[in-house]
């Protein structure tokens, strides 16, 4: 995806390969929205009577629950998981506040445009369509200010509104054409008689709702911004390393590029140096913040992987996967010299769960 122009389909698949490669973290912070929606589905199939009297308190507590989803989401992707709190409630502040005011003034964007144009209608159905269109495009374009608020960057509405220039009907397919269509395509769900299917357009709906705010975060990211590739956080551990002493597999995620400071540090606060049980393979996960694809990205990885204490202490891993985007791997066979020849074999970030098994020696495909 090249800076400043946005490629729909790659755009779309990479928002649903990040949320299955962190689907634990995704599932968590769906969770509470999830409960509510099935707790308002039972009550309508059961008591509709009851459902009736507390709509208000259930739109009221969902609202807010659908803005720390959107919130957690575009995080998750633009900082990674360690910026998530544990099932996405991590207090309701300033950002929140910005973030839902923001949504009512792209709402009000939208809604005055289409006013403004309304005397279109007059020509009939193209002008009613110019007037929707338009409307639209103002609501996608002025969108692109809820990433930042999500991460805490200042952006002023002029910067948001020039990085999308050139792209506001793409952004409308994402922030409009999507909402719009999973919302028609599981409404006939909704109003089904069966409670199952009443529940599984509910998830489904809040699924696409995930899954729009992560797309609309990977294009802030993309839409000609320098400083935007460096949204990280700087207060979580840079790095997580977490042993399966049954499968015998040693996982390492990158999750940013480390200071001279911190690799220094590295041997200190390796925490499973002392770890007894047998490791069979290695995975280790570069997320999207470690650093981009090149000879530096490369160097940076040796420097870690040779400040491990635990790679040092704990031989005779045979397998060594790396999970990460596939720029990365023509040169996956560097690895192999740090885990005495053991064979290298690279997994996109969609398949982190299929690349475990490869390492363990469950999947030999």
């Amino acid at each position: 995806m090249k800076p400043g122009r946005l490629v729909l389909g790659r755009l779309l698949f990479g928002a649903a390969a990040r949320l299955s490669q962190h689907r634990t973290v995704t599932l968590q912070t769906m969770a509470l929205p999830a409960f509510v929606l099935v707790v308002e589905a039972v009550l309508e199939a059961v008591r509709p009577d009851l459902a009736t009297a507390l709509a208000g308190g259930l739109l009221a507590l969902l609202v807010p629950l659908q803005v720390l989803l959107a919130i957690n989401m575009q995080r998750l992707v633009l900082m990674g998981p360690s910026s998530v709190p544990r099932f996405g409630l991590g207090g309701w502040g300033l950002r929140e506040w910005r973030y839902l005011g923001w949504n009512g003034a792209q709402l009000l964007g939208a809604l005055g445009a289409f006013l403004l144009l309304s005397p279109l209608g007059t020509f009939g159905p193209p002008g009613w369509t110019v007037a929707l269109a338009v409307s639209a495009y103002v609501s996608a374009r002025l969108a692109l200010m809820l990433p930042g608020i999500a991460v805490d960057r200042p952006l002023e509405l002029r910067e948001a509104w020039r990085r999308g220039d050139g792209q506001g009907m793409r952004l409308a397919v994402i922030v409009i054409a999507l909402p719009i269509s999973g919302l028609l395509l599981f409404m006939p769900l909704n109003a089904s008689e069966l409670l199952s299917v009443r529940i599984f357009g509910a998830l489904a709906s809040l699924s696409v709702n995930a899954w729009v705010a992560s797309a609309l975060a990977l294009a802030w990211r993309a839409l000609d911004d320098p400083g935007a590739e460096e949204v990280i956080d700087r207060s979580a551990p840079p790095i997580s390393i977490d042993a399966d002493a049954v499968r015998g597999v040693l996982t390492i995620e990158l999750r940013r590029r480390m200071e001279t400071v911190e690799l220094g540090q590295l041997a200190t606060v390796d925490g499973l140096v002392a770890y007894h049980g047998r490791i069979r393979g290695v995975v280790i996960e570069v997320a999207e913040g470690f650093a981009p694809p090149d000879a530096a990205a490369w160097h940076a990885l040796d420097a870690v992987l040779a400040h491990l204490s635990v790679v040092r202490v704990h031989e005779g891993a045979q397998r060594v996967a790396l999970v990460a985007s596939a720029a990365w791997a023509p040169d996956v066979d560097g690895l192999r010299k740090h885990f005495n020849g053991a064979e290298a074999r690279w997994f996109p970030s969609l398949r982190a769960e299929r690349a475990t098994s490869w390492a363990c020696g469950e999947d030999n495909v």
